[in-house]
């Protein structure tokens, strides 16, 4: 199997807007005032950054032995052995032995989108999925989670038994955009002081 990377085009699509209003204001900032113009950059960095940090990172990379969630703040990569439970109720989450990591980048559907959802999207799908004979829309294929879901239940329920070669869930922290958003908002308050 493929690496199947789900990262919702909205977030990207709000992360280039957000970067594009802060480049039009950087612009019309220098440009009306030379002289102080220049200390509302430090600012937009930040806003541009940060957008960038919650919209665009946000993403599951589902792949053959694992599946990798990266948040705002971390980064969980889970063994599909490890993976006791997928639910999909407000989100993708998935427990494991270390506890539950819900992905940012799946969120359950809206009511609009539940509206428009097919009967084919809640057909064909793993065993696990089924709760008293019913689908949560969560579990539809055209949502996010339920694309996600549907694709880590289905390794999830080919997995093997956890052995002591089973590599462990493993989450990291994102160090280096924390340190950049505390230095973009101290040279934003330093310049402006």
């Amino acid at each position: 199997m493929k690496t199947v990377v789900i990262q919702p085009r909205s977030g990207k699509i709000t992360a280039i807007v957000v970067a594009a209003f802060a480049l039009a204001a950087a612009i019309i900032s220098i440009s009306a005032d030379p002289a102080n113009g220049w200390r509302s950059i430090f600012f937009l960095v930040l806003i541009s950054f940060l957008a960038w940090w919650v919209f665009w990172t946000p993403r599951i990379d589902i792949a053959e032995k694992s599946a990798l969630i990266v948040n705002v703040f971390s980064r969980v990569s889970i063994p599909y052995p490890r993976i006791k439970l997928v639910d999909t109720r407000y989100a993708l989450a998935l427990t494991t032995d270390r506890g539950r990591f819900v992905a940012w980048a799946a969120p359950a559907p809206s009511q609009w989108q539940m509206m428009r959802a097919k009967a084919e999207d809640a057909k064909h799908l793993p065993e696990t999925t089924y709760v008293d004979g019913t689908v949560r829309p969560g579990d539809l294929i055209s949502s996010d989670s339920g694309q996600a879901a549907y694709l880590i239940r289905r390794e999830f329920e080919k997995r093997e038994e956890i052995t002591s070669d089973t590599p462990p869930v493993v989450r990291t922290w994102h160090i280096w955009q924390i340190v950049v958003t505390v230095a973009l908002v101290v040279a934003t308050v330093l310049v402006n002081i």
